[in-house]
């Protein structure tokens, strides 16, 4: 019954993190509420009458999105072994979710240096994007995956960060 609307115009600015240490436990708090959002309220949407497409894009969301550096980091690990020994049973389905998940740095790259503002944007910077974009996702993933670690043990205690 709420109606939602875009503001092109409409600009947030927030304090960043004062320390390295405070960004950590801020993304992983962050993370950590995205879990616990999708466990909380997955079988109530799924048994809900929301349209279909609805339930797909809260599952992908809360649900895919927080699983995905846990499959990616477990995945990847075989198949450099397999790369090397080819060792392991040739599964498709292996190498089709690493190719879609690795997938994730070079579209965040391509975004992020699109939104830049024309003026600003030079073809030899894209490297620099992409670089920056492989730190971001590797460090989001293992954030992610502390996150996982924190709701195994129970450890729900919230860390306000300070602000610079």
């Amino acid at each position: 019954g709420h109606k939602i609307i875009y503001e092109p115009r409409m600009a947030s600015t927030e304090l960043p993190p004062s320390s390295f240490k405070a960004y950590w436990k801020q993304r992983v708090r962050w993370s950590q509420g995205w879990i616990q959002v999708g466990r909380r309220h997955l079988s109530s949407i799924i048994k809900s009458d929301m349209r279909l497409r609805s339930k797909i894009n809260f599952i992908l969301l809360f649900c895919w999105g927080p699983l995905v550096p846990l499959i990616l980091t477990q995945i990847l690990p075989i198949l450099i072994v397999d790369i090397f020994y080819g060792t392991i049973p040739k599964t498709p389905l292996l190498y089709w979710i690493a190719l879609h998940n690795s997938l994730v740095i070079p579209i965040f790259a391509i975004t992020a240096f699109l939104h830049l503002n024309p003026g600003k944007r030079r073809p030899k910077d894209f490297g620099l994007f992409v670089g920056t974009a492989f730190v971001f996702v590797i460090f989001g993933f293992l954030q992610t995956v502390q996150a996982f670690v924190n709701e195994i043990i129970g450890n729900k205690k919230w860390a306000v960060t300070k602000k610079g």
